[in-house]
């Protein structure tokens, strides 16, 4: 290989690294999740779908599933969370239905950050 050779495929080497990061930066999805107060529901579940990466917080009450407020969510809704990798801020789940045995529908979750952190404060009179 000569030496003009040897440069071209170095560049034409970086420029496919670039291409690629570039399109998987591209390919992960970003939400923004949730607020302190508000939870999964029927409204906002489909905001989820091909989600990769969750900037806000991840909540899901009892409230999810009887829909207390809105419409209810049933446990097969959860899959559209399967995509997730990372959530920024904190994941919550209180009060699932008996169907919920497990949360295989965050098995591709690795990263909670918690920028995001949860606190509650008891209003005094």
């Amino acid at each position: 290989m000569t030496r003009w050779m040897c440069r071209c495929f170095w560049i034409v080497k970086v420029v496919c690294l670039v291409a690629v990061y570039c399109s998987l930066a591209e390919a992960q999805n970003e939400c923004a999740g949730v607020e302190h107060f508000e939870y999964l529901h029927s409204e906002n579940i489909k905001d989820f779908r091909d989600c990769v990466i969750i900037t806000g917080n991840l909540i899901i009450l009892k409230a999810s599933f009887d829909g207390s407020g809105t419409k209810a969510i049933k446990p097969n809704d959860l899959q559209i969370l399967k995509d997730v990798i990372e959530v920024f801020g904190f994941v919550k789940i209180k009060g699932t239905p008996p169907e919920v045995k497990d949360l295989s529908f965050l098995s591709r979750l690795e990263t909670i950050r918690g920028k995001i952190l949860y606190s509650w404060t008891r209003m005094q009179s």
